[in-house]
């Protein structure tokens, strides 16, 4: 029984008018009167709701006019979307029928006991009949409801209204892929087609389409489609809404909407509360509401064509291409169709007779099962000749379903330029069964890896597609592909990528060339076609009604069904049937009985209960999707973490591609600003986020009055964006140490405060959302947003002013858990703010702590260059004698490096610097540079200038470092020797063995991050190379060790510098003889350069790190290292502990550094500039 319902084609019929117990008199006409089921008949319950069912119908409610004439029968297709996520679809024909309305009017002249006047006038009210089907068509039944109609108001016919509703439940189900069913109606026979295309069923036109809405609104708003986010479409017509809402699901194949799908929202006030949902819906209205103030939403006006996109959107990969060539299928002449007519045209049937022209009757139908040219003889039908379409439409729509399939094919091949080796992407898991138990915290596709391949201006968009939901999905279904279980939309989008590399109109050899072809497209199409066997384009003639009972015909309306007459043949009055009607007895009763036309209506308790379970439903409904909404935020947490938590990224130089984060950053930004703006009672501006952060700035301003905190990120009000970018500038400060009201040391409630008003003071953020999400992402990177969440969700009753019942913010079990995610953010740094805003002012405070030592003091005048991967600061003069300074400047991004020096001047110039902090006075971020050393013309490095690397700290560590005053042993000749800049633990010996280690790790850094996450342009090798653990270090310890002393009286061995000075002195004298000459010039060149006089307050250790990081730039390292030791100096200054004097560890050491040849690794200007 279940298979047989399955099957059918029609679920139902509905119709829906004027409650029976509504009283006109008592009503406004200006006002819609809320419809009511007046007739029903289902053949499976579980297919649709009738309740539901009828407010789609009908979602205006019932229209009643007066003193003019009724236009004529409108239709408009809907569809129904159930709890599994699957749908329904249906067809509903709305006409007007005539009501008698009892008017009273007092004489004029009378008064008192003067007689009224009762008069009686015709009024219309709407009425509408529908059918539910299994699949999207429309044109089938918009035909079939007009013959219906206007076959139960016209006298004469033979068959009752019940024989051909019977006929069509039972006797028609959906055609197979390529077959055309011909469908008895009244007055013709109705083709309903299945077309034999490898894309879903899709009935509408797509030219149609395009004449109410221009082809690059439409590419817009399938782009928010694409990205999920929220969709609302407006028009007062309702075959408008659901046009463009099927096409644009349509359009996104191979990809699925399973979100929240409601393309005509029922104007009653149990329905419109579904445009407050926070999760993602497509949906569509007849009556506009203000809805142009929120920023996440995307609002398309069809009847005016006015588009409002979210804020940031970014633009569809190939727009311009994709839309030059929609409108050039658009513009292209239809083919011609070869149709020959045979016969005149059919004379319209009614109740199985054939009328000719003059309106004789012809003989009665058969009833059997009777051949084609048998049933065009009895009706009239001419014989055509005509070459088909590939979809079986008629001749007159074979044009229309040419473009149609055009533009789909399009679109498809668009999306397989996009996406052509996505597949090389797909992980593929081993078990299903642990895959699909822990699917949603599995990452599935390697999206950093597959960004890397993108062009510069699509990744924004792909960072963002790559997390949807969608996207996700259509993964799923490709693993599942490779366990065994098919997905058509799947393999049918692989197949055309397949086409798309072998064809010739469309030769792509990577994603970044877009090209969309017409031509191709149409090629395609025709390929396809050519596939169909002939066979399958067949016509089935279903079954003719037969007669039963009377007819009900002349009526002013249309006819009640008889439901012993649509029984189901199989199942005589089933027990469903049964039920409905006596539901529909007993509520028919009980409305005569509390309704009574001569007493004033009163409210009823069956109203009352109707009201409370209108409000359960809606309640219900909401907390349906809080729990969706606590979901995706969930998923997308975990993935953020996952991504910067994963083992490939700690300590091995790996870091997240900035705009893979922001992708993930951005859509948790989406989130909160939804669950802020869930169950607003008033909206007021386009973010509810800020408002309530408003709010809460001018409360505690209110109560606690006085100046407000100083501006740590702002921007000149007359500076522009590129002049903000273009210029760096400074504004000193006094020498006072500032306080301890720092934002690091601020309380929740103060830290808040100092946020909000630092986010107002960036004039370059100009709307409302913007400032939601910059201070989102600004509480993201200092790790309180938790803190900050819990703070503004503390108080109940100012949330109960300004949320409903239902909102997320007034569930306690919804805003722990979402809190408690929140949490889970700050586990790991980021730099979302910093990162997203590279024109704003900075202010940063810079502390210098000089050893305790006795003449540790310097009397020269003192300078540094702070550098980060978006900038310096450029050379910067620090007041003599002050360890306090607060430099603003333009963003410099995470600090990477700091130059400090000196001019050598006074009478005490020497310098031992212990280390420098800096922190960020905006984020808070505290950053340590580690010195340790003399700076001075005396020491035996002779280094007045020394680059410092930064290393990231905590507050606490931050603040023990700024309130103690350590004390720094004098670094000794072994110091600088072995360690370079960083001071590092030297008590135990350190052999060849653990310098190989340390090498091998530092190019294995390098390797992970060329090759997994770094730009061309990123400037963060800085730390790989001259880190703790960079190359630099691992290089200087492995040319350190061994080294014998110059002569016997010396206070220590040779410095490597000293030695390559050597080794430059021995191939200058063979430069024309040795067999490396690019080698030889290169590093002849630098060494050079390094010697200048201008060079020699870098000190001997700063020259050798410099000529390291430019071996490696220049791809020449592991020249220069062979050249060293095969060089008479490496022979005569190292003893037996030294690399160089084994072959084996030596042959080693050289194979390792041939690695970096191959990678392309910048160097920051930081290293070398004080010698270029």
């Amino acid at each position: 029984m279940d298979n047989i319902q399955q099957q059918r084609l029609v679920h139902g019929f509905l119709r829906c008018g004027l409650p029976p117990s509504h009283d006109l008199s008592d009503t406004s006409l200006d006002e819609n009167i809320r419809c009511d089921v007046l007739d029903i008949f289902i053949t499976n319950a579980t297919a649709f709701e009738p309740n539901g069912t009828k407010e789609i119908c009908m979602p205006c409610g019932v229209e009643v006019l007066r003193g003019v004439k009724p236009p004529p029968p409108s239709f408009h297709s809907f569809a129904l979307t159930r709890e599994d996520g699957s749908h329904k679809y249906g067809g509903c024909l709305t006409f007007f029928t005539p009501a008698t309305r009892q008017t009273v009017s007092e004489d004029e002249g009378g008064g008192g006991g003067q007689p009224t006047q009762r008069e009686e006038e015709e009024v219309y009210v709407s009425e509408c009949i529908s059918l539910i089907l299994e699949y999207p068509y429309i044109t089938f039944p918009r035909e079939y409801l007009k013959q219906l109609l206007e076959y139960s108001l016209a006298p004469g016919g033979k068959l009752p209204i019940e024989a051909y509703l019977h006929n069509l439940f039972y006797d028609v189900t959906y055609p197979s892929p390529g077959q055309t069913l011909k469908v008895s109606a009244p007055y013709s026979l109705l083709d309903i087609c299945m077309p034999f295309s490898p894309m879903p069923l899709f009935d509408y036109s797509l030219e149609e389409l395009f004449k109410f809405v221009d082809v690059d609104v439409l590419v817009d708003v399938l782009t928010c489609t694409l990205l999920e986010h929220q969709i609302m479409l407006f028009s007062k017509d309702k075959q408008k809404l659901i046009h463009t809402s099927e096409s644009l699901k349509a359009l996104l194949f191979p990809f699925e909407w399973d979100h929240v799908y409601v393309p005509i929202v029922p104007t009653t006030e149990s329905y419109m509360h579904l445009t407050e949902a926070p999760v993602t819906f497509l949906m569509g209205l007849t009556n506009p509401v203000a809805m142009e103030d929120r920023s996440d939403i995307c609002i398309l006006d069809i009847d005016s064509c006015k588009l409002v996109l979210p804020e940031d959107l970014p633009e569809l990969p190939g727009r311009g291409q994709l839309i030059a060539s929609i409108r050039q299928c658009l513009s292209s002449v239809p083919p011609l169709v070869n149709v020959t007519a045979a016969t005149p045209s059919p004379a319209p049937l009614i109740g199985g007779l054939q009328l000719d022209p003059i309106g004789a009757a012809t003989k009665p139908a058969p009833s059997g099962p009777v051949s084609l040219a048998q049933r065009r003889a009895n009706r009239g039908i001419p014989k055509l000749k005509v070459n088909l379409p590939l979809n079986n439409t008629p001749p007159a729509a074979a044009a229309v379903s040419d473009k149609t399939q055009t533009i789909r094919s399009l679109m498809l091949n668009h999306f397989a330029s996009m996406l052509l080796n996505y597949a090389k992407f797909v992980i593929f898991p081993r078990d299903r069964t642990v895959w699909e138990s822990n699917r949603d915290n599995q990452d599935n596709f390697e999206k950093d890896v597959f960004l890397c391949d993108q062009a510069e201006c699509n990744l924004t968009f792909f960072s963002r597609f790559l997390e949807s939901h969608m996207f996700s999905v259509f993964v799923d279904n490709k693993i599942l592909i490779n366990f065994g279980q098919p997905c058509e939309a799947v393999s049918v989008f692989d197949s055309r990528i397949e086409e798309t590399r072998k064809s010739s109109f469309s030769e792509i050899k990577s994603p970044v060339a877009m090209e969309t072809s017409v031509e191709g497209a149409a090629q395609t199409a025709a390929a396809a076609a050519a596939v169909v066997p002939r066979v399958s384009q067949s016509e089935v003639i279903c079954r003719p009604p037969d007669q039963r009972g009377c007819l009900q015909h002349g009526g002013r309306g249309f006819p009640v069904l008889r439901k012993q007459l649509l029984a189901d043949p199989i199942l005589q009055k089933s027990s469903i049937q049964k039920k409905l009607l006596r539901q529909r007895s007993i509520k028919e009763a009980l409305a005569k009985q509390e309704q009574s036309p001569t007493q004033p209506t009163t409210p009823s308790p069956a109203s009352a209960i109707e009201r409370e379970e209108s409000l359960e439903k809606i309640i219900k409904t909401h907390a349906d999707f809080t729990n969706q909404l606590l979901k995706e935020c969930k998923n997308k947490i975990n993935r953020l973490l996952v991504l910067k938590m994963g083992a490939e990224g700690q300590g091995l130089g790996y870091v997240v591609r900035d705009v893979e984060e922001n992708g993930l950053v951005g859509s948790i930004c989406d989130l909160v600003e939804r669950v802020w703006s869930h169950g607003l009672i008033v909206r007021d501006g386009k973010s509810a986020l800020w408002n309530s952060l408003r709010r809460q700035f001018d409360r505690r301003r209110e109560i606690n009055p006085g100046p407000s905190p100083s501006s740590t990120g702002s921007t000149s009000e007359d500076d522009t964006i590129e002049e903000m970018r273009a210029a760096t500038f400074f504004r000193r400060s006094n020498s006072q140490t500032p306080s301890s009201g720092l934002p690091g040391d601020l309380t929740p409630s103060e830290g808040l405060y100092h946020d909000i008003q630092n986010i107002k003071n960036i004039r370059m953020i100009r709307t409302d959302a913007g400032r939601a999400r910059a201070w989102i992402r600004l509480s993201i990177e200092k790790q309180c947003l938790h803190q900050y969440m819990e703070l503004l969700t503390s108080d109940p009753a100012a949330l109960s002013r300004t949320y409903k019942d239902y909102a997320f913010l007034r569930e306690e079990e919804k805003v722990a858990p979402f809190i408690k995610y929140l949490y889970t953010l700050s586990a790991v740094p980021f730099l979302c703010f910093t990162s997203s805003f590279p024109a704003i002012a900075i202010q940063y405070r810079i502390y210098l702590l000089t050893s305790g030592k006795f003449y540790a003091q310097t009397t020269a005048n003192t300078w540094l260059l702070l550098s980060g991967d978006k900038g310096d600061t450029g050379v910067y003069t620090l007041p003599r004698g002050e360890n306090v300074v607060n430099i603003e400047t333009r963003n410099l991004g995470e600090l990477r490096s700091l130059r400090v020096g000196h001019d050598n001047s006074g009478y005490s110039p020497g310098w031992l610097l212990d280390h420098i902090l800096v922190e960020n006075a905006l984020t808070g971020h505290c950053t340590l540079f580690r010195c340790g050393y003399w700076l001075s013309k005396n020491n035996l490095d002779g280094s007045i200038e020394r680059l410092l690397i930064g290393e990231r700290i905590s507050r606490s560590e931050y603040r023990a470092l700024r309130s103690s005053k350590l004390e720094s042993p004098s670094p000794t000749r072994d110091d600088v020797t072995f360690l370079g800049p960083l001071r590092q633990d030297v008590s135990s010996p350190v052999n060849s063995s653990r310098a190989q280690e340390l090498l091998a790790t530092s190019i294995n850094a390098l390797v992970k991050r060329c090759y997994k996450g770094a730009s061309p342009n990123n400037r963060g090798e800085v730390n790989l190379l001259c880190g703790p653990q960079g190359l630099v270090p691992a290089l200087r310890l492995i040319l350190s060790t061994g080294l014998k002393p110059i002569a016997r009286f010396t206070r220590g061995p040779v410095l490597p510098w000293e030695l390559i000075l050597q080794v430059y002195e021995e191939v200058s004298r063979l430069a024309s003889s040795h067999p490396d000459q690019p080698a030889i010039k290169t590093f002849m060149e630098w060494v050079i350069r390094l010697e200048r006089p201008s060079s020699k307050s870098v000190g001997l250790d700063g020259k050798l790190q410099t000529l390291l990081c430019v071996g490696v730039k220049e791809r020449m390292l592991r020249r220069w290292i062979y050249m060293i030791g095969q060089s008479l100096a490496a022979e005569k200054y190292y003893d037996n502990s030294s690399v160089f004097k084994h072959d084996d560890e030596f042959d080693q050491m050289v194979g390792l550094l041939h690695i970096l040849e191959e990678l392309d690794v910048a160097v920051d200007m930081s290293i070398i500039q004080s010698v270029t």
